[in-house]
């Protein structure tokens, strides 16, 4: 799964189930694209958190 991470709003996003109030608060041209999963520790360790959004539609 791909993930997107938003350093303005500091928020991490699942690629697949980005929506309209994903980008209520920043750009997406902006965000940066990451492919593993494991590479999203070292960025909630700096507190980035993951987006209501994303993770309320992927949890069905």
């Amino acid at each position: 799964m791909k993930f997107l991470i938003d350093h303005d709003g500091q928020k991490i996003h699942k690629s697949v189930f980005v929506n309209d109030r994903c980008m209520a608060s920043s750009k997406p041209s902006d965000w940066e694209s990451l492919v593993e999963e494991a590479a999203l520790q070292s960025f909630t360790q700096k507190n980035y958190s993951y987006c209501v959004h994303c993770f309320q539609a992927y949890a069905g």
